[in-house]
């Protein structure tokens, strides 16, 4: 049975899936951003994760209020699958967004002399050289990257 709120109208119609669902490698995490759902009674966001080829699929945020969602329980080198559904205040649940895949690999750390990186490790299970301490380099999977001081 479901509990459904006192002042919720009691209704089965459930909300459509949420659309336009992106993911963005950022360093050791995963930011999904989606479009916004445009029923009155809607309640929420749920979103899923998969590892590639293992289909198995687990919850790792509920009722969220927002379109977007941080996902930092990444390993380096796997990729994921994502999926959004909408939830309304009756608890009628959408169909599942389409699958967004991301492989959050990265470099990790480098040492700069003279603005240049000295050297550079990645973490994507192939290749992996410990350099410098100081400054990260963050690759993104479409190539851009940034410097992050730590």
């Amino acid at each position: 049975g479901r509990i459904i709120p006192l002042d919720a109208e009691c209704e089965l119609e459930a909300p459509a899936a949420p659309a336009g669902l992106t993911a963005t490698a950022q360093s050791d995490a995963v930011k999904l951003e989606w479009e916004a759902n445009s029923e009155p009674d809607l309640a929420g966001y749920t979103v899923v994760r998969a590892e590639r080829g293992t289909e198995e699929w687990n919850t790792i945020a509920r009722q969220l209020t927002t379109t977007s969602f941080v996902d930092n329980d990444c390993e380096p080198g796997h990729e994921y699958l994502y999926k959004v559904k909408a939830i309304d205040k009756s608890a009628n649940q959408s169909a599942l967004s389409e699958a967004v895949a991301i492989n959050p690999t990265q470099i990790r750390t480098a040492t700069l002399k003279d603005g240049q990186p000295d050297g550079i490790y990645t973490l994507d299970g192939k290749q992996m050289k410990q350099l410098g301490k100081g400054v990260n380099i963050i690759r993104h999977s479409d190539g851009r990257t940034e410097k992050l001081v730590k």
